[in-house]
C-alpha cells in the first residue's frame, strides 16, 4: 500500500525517464541531483526524485526500526522458550525478521543514495514478491509459536508422569517426584489476579445545541483471588508495576515504587 501510494508515483516517472545528452555525454535522471534538473528546467524530474528519495527513506526507516524493535522482543522471549518446537519457531520468527529489516536496508540506502542499480533491485517487482514471501512467513512462524506456546498448567503436563512426552518428563527418582509435586503445589496455590477497566458517562458537546454520551475510561479495577488454604491468614505480598518505553520497546519494570499511591488510591474489599 505505501509503495503504491508514495512511491509509485514518483518512480513511473524516473523509470519512464530517457537520459539527456548533456556536455557530450549521455545523463540518466539518477546520475543528478533534483536541484540539478531544477536548474537545468526539467521541474518535473526533479520534483520525482526527491518525492522517490523522501518516500523511500521514511518507508525503509519505518521498515528498521519495526525490525529492530522486533528482533529485541525476539531475543528476549527465546531465553525463556520451554520446548524445542517453541524454540524453532522463535527461530524462523527471527530469521523472517532479519530478512525484512534487510529488505528495508536496501529500501533506505536506496533513497539516500539512488543510484541505477540499487534502485532498480528495490523497485523491482521480485524484491516485492520475496518480502512478501518472507511476511508470509513471519506470519506463519507466529501462528505456530502462538500453538506451541504453553502456560504453567501446560508445561507440567507435558512434563509429568503420565506425560506423552518423555524426554519432557520428570525425573522417576525422589527428587523427580519432589520437585513434579511442588510444581503442582506452585499452580495451585498461585493467586489468580482479575482486572477490569471502570468507566463514566460523560456529555460532550456537538454544537448548536446537541450533546452526546459517551463512555471514558478513568481508572481500573484489581481483585486477587487468594487460594482457599490461605483463608483466614495474613498474607504478605509486593505490589510492583512496569511499563513499555515508548509503547514500543519491550516491557520491564518501574524502579520507582507504587505502594503509597496504591494506598492512597486504591481501596481494599
Amino acid at each position: 500500500m505505501l509503495m503504491a501510494v508514495f512511491v509509485e508515483a514518483p518512480w513511473s516517472v524516473i523509470r519512464d525517464a530517457t537520459p539527456e545528452l548533456i556536455d557530450g555525454k549521455n545523463v540518466a535522471i539518477l546520475d543528478r541531483s533534483s536541484a540539478y534538473w531544477k536548474t537545468k528546467g526539467n521541474a518535473t524530474w526533479g520534483d520525482a526524485i526527491r518525492g522517490f528519495r523522501v518516500s523511500m527513506v521514511a518507508m525503509g526507516g519505518f521498515g528498521i526500526a519495526a525490525a529492530a524493535l522486533e528482533v529485541l522482543d525476539i531475543q528476549n522471549d527465546l531465553t525463556q522458550a520451554k520446548t524445542s518446537e517453541e524454540r524453532i519457531a522463535m527461530q524462523v520468527k527471527f530469521a523472517s525478521v532479519l530478512m525484512m529489516g534487510a529488505g528495508s536496508a536496501i529500501q533506505f540506502i536506496a533513497g539516500l543514495f539512488p543510484s541505477i542499480t540499487i534502485t532498480a533491485v528495490a523497485m523491482s517487482p521480485w524484491f516485492s514478491l520475496t518480502l512478501l514471501l518472507i511476511g508470509a512467513v513471519y506470519l506463519f512462524a507466529t501462528t505456530a509459536l502462538n500453538y506451541f506456546k504453553q502456560d504453567s498448567i501446560g508445561w507440567w503436563l507435558r512434563r509429568c508422569c503420565w506425560s506423552k512426552s518423555i524426554d519432557s518428563r520428570y525425573s522417576t527418582d525422589a527428587g523427580g517426584q519432589h520437585e513434579e509435586r511442588l510444581a503442582l503445589l506452585t499452580i495451585q496455590l498461585s493467586p489468580q489476579v482479575h482486572v477490569k477497566t471502570t468507566t463514566r458517562i460523560e456529555s460532550r458537546y456537538l454544537g448548536k445545541g446537541d450533546y452526546y454520551s459517551t463512555q471514558v475510561q478513568d481508572g481500573a479495577g484489581v481483585q486477587i483471588l487468594l487460594p482457599s488454604a490461605v483463608r483466614g491468614q495474613s498474607v504478605h505480598f509486593n505490589i510492583i508495576s512496569s511499563k513499555r518505553p515508548w509503547g514500543v520497546l519491550p516491557v520491564e519494570k518501574i524502579d520507582s515504587p507504587v505502594q503509597q499511591p496504591f494506598l492512597e488510591r486504591g481501596q481494599f474489599k
